[in-house]
C-alpha cells in the first residue's frame, strides 16, 4: 500500500536564546533556566515609554503595579511588595535597611530612561539572594551607549512630549572611548509633570504635578572578551 506524499515539510524552527544573568548561573538562557523569568528589551522600554520604572513591569504576568500617587508605584510580585521583593543595578542590590515592608516609593526613585534591558525573575530567589527575594527578584541593566561605527565618541537626546497630561521629558547621553578597553558614559533627564485633571466635576487636582531630575555616570572596562566591569 501507498503511504499518500504530504506536501508539507516537517521543519524545527529553532527559537533564538537570550542570555540572563539573574539566575547567578553561566551562560543562562530563558529556554532552559528552572526559574520563571521575563526579559524586557531595550525597544519595550523604548515602545512603552512609561513614567516610572515600575510602571515598566505592569504588562509582565505575575506582577501587578499599585500606585498611591502620580509619580510612586510599588510591584507586587507573586503577591509581594517592600523589602519583599529584591531589585538590582546591574547585579548590584539596591534594596537596603530603610526599605519597609509594605507599599513603597523606592523603586520608583531608578530612572527609567537610564535603563537597557530588565530581567525578572518571578517566584522566591532567596537561595540565591536571601530573604528579601520572597516574591521575586528584578534586575535592571544599564544602558550601554551606542557609538556609530568608526567612532569614538557620540552624544544623544530625547525628547517626549504629552499633551493629555501636560508633560515634557527630555534624556541627553554621552558617551567616549577611551583606548579599546575602556568606555565612559552618562545621562541627564529632566520630567516635568503638570496638576492632574478630573474632569469639569473634579476639575484640577492641586499639587499632584511634580518636576523630576535623574543623572547618571558609568564606566566599562574589558579585561578579556569575554570578561568586563561596570562602574556606576
Amino acid at each position: 500500500v501507498e503511504e499518500p506524499k504530504s506536501n508539507t515539510t516537517n521543519k524545527v524552527k529553532e527559537l533564538p536564546s537570550e542570555v540572563i544573568s539573574i539566575t547567578r548561573t553561566s551562560d543562562d538562557n530563558k529556554l532552559t533556566t528552572p526559574s520563571t523569568v521575563s526579559v524586557i528589551s531595550s525597544k519595550e522600554i523604548e515602545e512603552k515609554n512609561m513614567r516610572t520604572f515600575p510602571d515598566l513591569l505592569g504588562e509582565t504576568p505575575g506582577i501587578m503595579i499599585q500606585k498611591t500617587s502620580y509619580g510612586q508605584a510599588s510591584p507586587f510580585i507573586r503577591g509581594f511588595t517592600g523589602f519583599r521583593n529584591l531589585m538590582l543595578i546591574d547585579g548590584v542590590r539596591f534594596n537596603n535597611s530603610v526599605f519597609r515592608e509594605g507599599s513603597n516609593q523606592y523603586w520608583s526613585t531608578i530612572d527609567s530612561y537610564s535603563i537597557g534591558k530588565i530581567e525578572v525573575m518571578r517566584g522566591a530567589g532567596s537561595l540565591l539572594y536571601g530573604s528579601d527575594a520572597i516574591g521575586g527578584v528584578v534586575n535592571a541593566v544599564t544602558k550601554d551607549f551606542a557609538f556609530k561605527e568608526g567612532r569614538n565618541w557620540g552624544a544623544s537626546e530625547t525628547l517626549r512630549y504629552a499633551s493629555a497630561e501636560k508633560s515634557t521629558i527630555s534624556r541627553t547621553e554621552a558617551g567616549i572611548k577611551v583606548g579599546s578597553a575602556l568606555t565612559i558614559s552618562g545621562g541627564f533627564t529632566y520630567k516635568d509633570y503638570n496638576d492632574l485633571k478630573g474632569g469639569s466635576d473634579t476639575g484640577t487636582q492641586e499639587k499632584t504635578g511634580y518636576e523630576e531630575l535623574n543623572g547618571d555616570i558609568k564606566a566599562k572596562y574589558v579585561f578579556l572578551i569575554k570578561n568586563f566591569q561596570r562602574f556606576i
